[in-house]
Formats: structure tokens, sequence, C-alpha cells
């Protein structure tokens, strides 16, 4: 007999009839295209996915308009689902796979000892995709061979970016960050780190730093023995307290330059594919007070001009987020500024939400929510 699906999405001109006429088996081809699976992409707003299951006992073909009518309705339906197992590996991404077995005739009309729910099966699989958008290519005069990471969206989950990225959080130690904006910088790190600490995801690549103490955590030296480790994070940076100025520039020029170093070294040697990209993070509540030879733009652009010298780097090689603590307008004022410089769109900016608004959970969005910088310069008005 005739058998048909219907799959129809609340998405405009999203729909499609999949049937077998009488005397054929196998996969039932969609009636348009001949394809076999109804894809649907990833949206921001909800997919109603509504499927329905006919048959028809009538002799010669029947159109896949006429099969829909409802007098040739499935039975019932037998739904069942599988998803990704706890414990599974994080490079396994979350997904959930329906299985709708249809029994097209009613119980009444069933041959003794025949079968239920045996005339077709759908599959619905669902996967739970990265929304980061795809960079695009590279200048064709990079150094090569870069990391492959430089050319993929940036990971969506805090184990996949650990082990892809290398990141620095710098910390404003300055007077001003004394009181409630130290407390709130530091107990957000402590907190993230022990997030991660508990998990045993790989953290040899993160690093806390300061913009005046000279303390340096590295966790790949100091995460010897797993959870038992959690409070030398808290120990570390109890070492250091505020005060002083607020050196930014001088600081994270010391930083990118290591970085640029590398990669400088590397050139022409397959360790040169090796290096992960950085992420800077420098948490801060005021206005750089650097002396002119270190003001903190001019530090910048000159960090973006050894990247950009020939043969440039790969743009998306490191970035910069100056996270801002307190609700100081100057600071604020000063932190936009450097975003219209010409650093290559390496600089960002994640302005302050209000007192407590720096969490741990905060942190992990602004790692996770930042961009590539060759897709910042897309969007650049």
């Amino acid at each position: 007999y005739h058998q048909a699906i219907y799959l129809q999405t609340n998405i405009r001109n999203n729909s499609g009839t999949f049937k077998s006429d009488s005397g054929t088996s196998g996969p039932m081809p969609n009636a348009v295209s001949g394809a076999t699976t109804f894809p649907v992409a990833p949206r921001d707003s909800v997919v109603e996915l509504t499927i329905s299951a006919f048959f028809a006992t009538v002799d010669g073909k029947l159109g896949a308009k006429d099969i829909r009518d409802p007098k040739y309705a499935s039975s019932k339906v037998d739904v069942h689902e599988s998803r990704k197992p706890e414990g599974a590996s994080e490079d396994i991404p979350d997904y959930v796979t329906y299985f709708i077995f249809v029994e097209d005739t009613s119980d009444a009309d069933q041959v003794a000892g025949s079968g239920q729910f045996d005339d077709s099966v759908v599959t619905v699989h669902l996967v739970k995709t990265n929304t980061n958008p795809i960079p695009p290519p590279p200048p064709p005069d990079v150094v090569k061979p870069y990391n492959p990471v430089l050319d993929r969206p940036r990971p969506s989950k805090l184990p996949n970016y650990l082990k892809e990225y290398d990141v620095i959080f710098l910390i404003d130690d300055s007077g001003s960050m004394k009181g409630d904006r130290w407390r709130e910088a530091t107990q957000a790190l402590n907190n993230l780190s022990n997030y991660i600490i508990e998990n045993g995801w790989d953290s040899d690549g993160i690093d806390l730093r300061f913009l005046n103490s000279n303390t340096i955590f590295k966790f790949r030296d100091e995460l010897v023995n797993g959870v038992e480790d959690k409070d030398k994070v808290a120990q570390a940076i109890g070492k250091v307290q505020p005060d002083g100025g607020t050196p930014t520039g001088r600081r994270v020029r010391e930083l990118l330059d290591i970085h640029v170093g590398k990669l400088e070294q590397a050139k022409g040697t397959e360790a040169y594919s090796q290096i992960k990209p950085l992420d800077l993070i420098c948490i801060t509540d005021g206005e750089p007070t650097d002396d002119a030879a270190h003001e903190v733009g001019k530090m910048l652009v000159e960090v973006a001009n050894k990247l950009r010298t020939k043969p440039p780097h790969h743009p998306n090689s490191l970035g910069i987020q100056f996270v801002q603590i307190g609700g100081d307008e100057k600071a604020k004022e000063a932190l936009t500024k450097l975003t219209q410089l010409d650093t290559g769109n390496i600089v960002d900016t994640v302005p302050y939400n209000g007192p407590g608004s720096i969490t741990a959970e905060r942190l992990e969005r602004i790692l996770l929510g930042a961009l590539h910088p060759n897709i910042r310069a897309m969007r650049a008005p």
C-alpha cells in the first residue's frame, strides 16, 4: 500500500512530503526533491516540527497532496528517545534522538499475530550546535602553517575553550581597587578557577597576573594535585594587596610581547602550528596612569603592527578584552577609545553592569562570547 510522512515547521515554506508507493520499500524519498532527509538549520527562535503519518490501500498512484487527506491518517505512533550519556566526552555535542514508530492500521484491522508499530519509522536527531560565527579566511600571505583553531568558530563550551586557547587574567591591583572592587574581582576569579579544577578540565593555559605585583600564578606549574590544589588560587591572590597606580600599558605590552615573541621565534617551523591563540582579559577599574612612553593605546598599536609586519601573523592570534569593574565614567571613556584605534580589531571592552556583576559565570561568558578579531573587523562601522 501507499505510505507517506508529512513534515512541517513553523518556518515559512518549510515542509515536505516523504512517500513510497505501493510495492516499494526502503527510505521514503521527498516527493519533490528525492532527498531522504529534512534538515532544519539552527535558529534564534523556537522551531516547531509537526509530523503526520498516512497510508492508503487504494489502487493506482496517489500524489503527495492526495495522500495527506485526513481519511488516510495512520492509526498511532510510539515514541522513544536517546540522549547523550552522562560522562560522555565533552567533545561530543549534546544531542537527543527521537525514534517515532508508526502503526498504520487500527487495532480492529490488525492481522492476528502481526507486529505493532512496524510500518514505518521517523528519526529526529537534534544536535546542540556551536552558534559562534565562522571567521573569514585570513589574508593569503599569513605565516603558515598556523594553528587551525584560528579558522574555526570560537568554542561554545568552557572545557573545549581551555584545550584550544591560552588565557591570561590580568588583574588591576592599583590602590583604587581596594575594598568591594577587589573582593568582587578576586572572588570571581577564585570561583571560576575552582569550577575548572573541580571538573578536572585542562587548565594548563591559564595564568594570573597583576598590574603592579610581580606575583605570577601559572596553573600548569601550581596545580599538580587536582582538586587538592583548589586553595592555591586563593592563597596566591591573598598575597597581593591593591596599591599604587594603574600601569596598564606597560604590563599589557610586556605580556603581549611574550606571545608575539613566541610566534616570531617559531616562524617556519612545525611548532608554529601548535601555538594556541592568546586571550588577555584585563579586569580594571580605572583610567591608565602610564607615562607617555607606555601609554596603553600606543602600546596596543605597536603590538598590532608587529602582528601585521610582512609576512603577517594570523589576525586571530591574540585578543584583548578590557573588563571594567566600577562605574567610573572617565575609565569607561578611556577604555572605549581603545577599540577605536588601528589595532587590527584585537581590542574589545566589556562594560560594568553594576555592583556584583563580575562573577565566575560572567567571566565564563566573556571567554566564550568573545569575537575573533577578523569578525570584529567585518562588523566595524
